[in-house]
């Protein structure tokens, strides 16, 4: 759950990562560096 490299490998921590994603939008370090950035209702735009 540290290292981002290696989620792809396994599609368990994959779902799981993918999931976190979903709950917790805004957090950074839970989502993998090629991910977009979120968008943002409050102003519209894509940011972290």
């Amino acid at each position: 759950a540290g290292s981002l490299n290696p989620v792809r490998a396994d599609p368990k921590t994959v779902a799981k990562m993918v999931g976190v994603r979903e709950t917790t939008l805004m957090a950074k370090k839970d989502r993998h560096p090629n991910d977009p950035a979120p968008y943002c209702p409050r102003c519209g735009n894509h940011h972290w």
